[in-house]
Order: structure tokens, then C-alpha cells, then sequence
């Protein structure tokens, strides 16, 4: 069996990255309530002093929702296993600790599977049992960290969503996920 773990350098560079978009999400909303930039105006010809502008241009606003469709984070499983590693833990509460905070924000979990055999019946059922299993634990842990389940949208895909084809251990490791990212309620959500 091949087992896949992310290595210290991977784990620090995914929380970094998970780290940087949430404070790039909030710090139009702090520095606004904080700073409050002065502006003069040059073209005043005071002698002494140039007159402060009080008036503030109006930031320019990025639609939060967008950066939340943007958000993504991947969980591997081990060949036929439903339960994941330790390892994802930390950023797993880190997207759980921003989830919280916004609660108006669906979850979207989607469970995959990689198959030798993708159109046999029999595999094309196991492998959707085994994705819907896979995200039901990812699942189950955001709940275990307050996450409402009315907000969790479960979705087993079986292997019909690869990153990469089937044919070598090393590409299946890939498909083996569970794909977690935020939904924006209002844009055609119940």
C-alpha cells in the first residue's frame, strides 16, 4: 500500500495560504474601523499650510462571496478507508473557525474514489458509497467543531470526479479526496 501524508513543509504552506485568505477577507473590515487616511489637496495654493480633505474616496470593495468560491481545501484518504489522517486537523479548524464566522455560508463537502475499473457496475456503486462515507467524516468532524448540519451539503461522487486518470497508484492517490469549500446560500442554494 502507498501511503501519502503531507510533509512539514506542505502542512505550514496550506496554513499559511488558509491563514493569508481569511486575513485578506477581514483586513478591509479592520483597517476601515481603525484608519481613516487624510488627503490634501495641492491644487489650493496656501502659503502656509495645505488643507487637509476630510472626505474619504470610498474603498474599493471586493464581493466577499467571491473569495469564499475561491476557497477549496482537499482531504486524502488511504486506499478503501473512510477515516483520514491527523494531519489535516489543523486546517480543517482553521476552515472550521471561519466557518463560524460566517455563518450565512453553505459547506460543501464532496467525496471522490479512484477506481481501476470505472465502468463496472458493482465498482461504480462501492466507489459511491465509499466517496459519501468519506465526506460524511469530514463532516462529522465540522460538526464536532460546532458547525451546524443544516449548513452541510454532503455529495458522493464516486470516481467520476478525477484529478488525474486511474492507471498508477500515484495518480489514484489523488483521487482519493474529499473536496470542502463554501457556498454562497443566496446563489440558487435552499
Amino acid at each position: 500500500m502507498i501511503e501519502y501524508r503531507l510533509t512539514k513543509k506542505g502542512k505550514i504552506v496550506i496554513v499559511i495560504l488558509c491563514t493569508f485568505i481569511v486575513l485578506f477577507i477581514y483586513s478591509g473590515i479592520s483597517f476601515n474601523k481603525n484608519y481613516a487616511p487624510q488627503y490634501y489637496d495641492y491644487s489650493k495654493s496656501d502659503t502656509n499650510e495645505q488643507q487637509v480633505i476630510l472626505q474619504v474616496p470610498p474603498p474599493i470593495k471586493v464581493e466577499e462571496e467571491e473569495l469564499w468560491e475561491k476557497l477549496k481545501i482537499a482531504v486524502y484518504f488511504e486506499a478503501d478507508i473512510t477515516s483520514f489522517d491527523q494531519q489535516y486537523y489543523e486546517v480543517l479548524n482553521i476552515f472550521s473557525d471561519t466557518a463560524l464566522k460566517n455563518d450565512r455560508l453553505k459547506i460543501q463537502i464532496e467525496g471522490n474514489s479512484a477506481t481501476l475499473f470505472p465502468t463496472s457496475q458493482k465498482h461504480k456503486s462501492i466507489n459511491y458509497t465509499l466517496s459519501l462515507l468519506r465526506a460524511q467524516a469530514v463532516a462529522d468532524y465540522l460538526k464536532s467543531k460546532g458547525i451546524s448540519s443544516e449548513r452541510l451539503i454532503l455529495i458522493g461522487n464516486g470516481s467520476d470526479k478525477p484529478l488525474k486518470d486511474n492507471l498508477s497508484p500515484e495518480e489514484r492517490k489523488f483521487n482519493r479526496r474529499v473536496d470542502i469549500f463554501f457556498v454562497n446560500k443566496t446563489k440558487g442554494m435552499p
